[in-house]
């Protein structure tokens, strides 16, 4: 066999030392407050992947962009992730989540068939948010 188990190990050592993985409770802003829920990472060296489910409270939601934020910060100024719940999800064609900055702050994006896109704002939604992204880190 032209590799050993040898040559193995290190390579495993060094994936288990940058490996990490928790939860967190995202901050919500625009007036929007979670009621219920969180996120949860993994986390492979730079590469990280969330995966968050919240309830929320809009009773003081203003029209703000809502952002929410992210367990690290990106490296990257374009990231986009996948939505896979949001109420009223009619109301917003073609949603993705995304980070615009290099920051640890995402946002609920929709365009139309215009081709313009917007970002959603606290007083646009209700009930739930359910998102998936993977994303760089500095």
């Amino acid at each position: 066999y032209p590799y050993s188990n040898k040559s193995i190990i290190p390579a495993i050592n060094e994936l288990n030392s940058n490996f990490s993985e928790g939860t967190w409770t995202p901050e919500l802003t625009a007036g929007v407050t979670i009621t219920q829920g969180g996120g949860y990472y993994y986390k492979i060296g730079k590469l990280v992947y969330c995966n968050v489910i919240i309830w929320i409270n809009t009773s003081q939601a203003t029209d703000e962009e809502l952002t929410i934020s992210l367990p690290f910060t990106s490296d990257h100024e374009r990231s986009y992730g996948t939505v896979g719940y949001i109420n009223p999800l009619d109301d917003f064609p073609n949603l993705c989540v995304g980070i615009r900055n290099k920051d640890n702050k995402a946002q609920l994006i929709y365009g139309d068939t215009s081709g313009a896109t917007a970002t959603i704002k606290g007083n646009q939604i209700n009930i739930a948010i359910q998102f998936t992204l993977t994303y760089v880190t500095t």
